[in-house]
């Protein structure tokens, strides 16, 4: 097998690079978060807004339990904003190999929703910030998202910093009598390194875009929803420090199974994109309204590492 090899001062220098270059994205974000929470006041007194006003709204409306977005039009309340910050702080040795025995975050979320005339319109922001240490043959951003090809290392001890930010909207909006429509967009960004030779160097970047309809009929309601994700990563295990040539590098396959290579250095790309969708029918009988939903989905994945895998 034949590795892509780089220079440690170059990789380092790319990295920052596309570190900046997400950090300059953010004032944009900000900006479009800050135009979607503009008058986010009731007009009306009596509507009653509490912490919990999306988790009743979740309720009320059983649409928003499946992924078609145009199940907004159903949304009891007109306006809702809700802002979290949430810290995580973790030791113990009860925990999954690749996971961390001591974890720190900062995740700041915010999210909205309002109507205006004849359009739903949602926006969320997502920020999290966080240290791990104690994780061990983990050289991914996610080791535990379903995929059993993992490439790691037998280093302890290695502080693994993380950072990303998600942004997501949707619309919806009634055409006529019989048609409904929408569409969800979500973008995720994130970087992460450890602080240990050999160290990898993370770079993720997710793209989903996933749009629906549904057509109203007297007596039942029928939706559907397709929606396409792709997601890339790129995983560079470089040295800093050290100039041993005898690292080991391991390419777990699942199942116990596992590959082990000797480099200065070691490079994968991981690319997935996946296909999914869904059917909804809602009855309407005494009143009482019931939904069913049928779901479906495709993925591939596809690995280089210097050699088709």
């Amino acid at each position: 097998m034949t590795n892509k090899l780089a220079l440690s001062d170059v990789e380092g220098a790319n990295f920052k690079n596309k570190i900046q270059m997400i950090s300059s994205k953010k004032n944009v974000l900000f900006l479009i978060l800050s135009i979607l929470l503009i008058n986010v006041q009731g007009n009306d007194s009596l509507k009653v807004k509490s912490f919990n006003s999306f988790q009743t709204n979740e309720i009320l409306n059983h649409w928003s339990e499946s992924e078609n977005v145009t199940g907004m039009i159903y949304n009891r309340l007109d306006q809702i904003v809700d802002f979290n910050y949430l810290f995580k702080n973790g030791t113990g040795d009860f925990h999954r190999t690749m996971e961390a025995s001591d974890y720190l975050s900062h995740t700041i979320a915010t999210r909205s929703y309002r109507k205006i005339k004849k359009y739903s319109l949602y926006g969320g922001f997502n920020y999290n910030n966080g240290r791990e240490e104690g994780g061990r043959w983990n050289g991914t951003y996610d080791p535990y998202r379903g995929n059993p090809y993992i490439i790691g290392d037998s280093v302890s001890s290695s502080i693994y910093r993380k950072e990303s930010y998600n942004l997501s909207g949707g619309i919806a909006t009634t055409l006529n009598s019989k048609i409904s429509v929408g569409c969800k967009v979500d973008y995720l960004v994130g970087v992460g390194a450890k602080q240990k030779d050999p160290r990898p160097e993370n770079t993720l970047v997710q793209m989903l875009i996933n749009p629906g309809i549904i057509y109203h009929k007297e007596r039942y309601n029928l939706g559907f929803d397709i929606g396409f994700l792709q997601r890339k990563e790129e995983i560079s295990y470089i040295q800093h420090i050290s100039d041993n040539s005898d690292i080991s590098y391991f390419a777990f396959k699942g199942f116990g199974f596992y590959s082990k290579e000797i480099n200065m250095s070691y490079y994968r790309f991981q690319k997935l994109n996946k296909l999914f969708g869904g059917i909804q029918y809602e009855t309407k009988k005494s009143k009482i309204p019931s939904l069913t939903e049928l779901k479906f989905q495709y993925g591939k994945e596809e690995i280089e590492d210097g050699s088709s895998v």
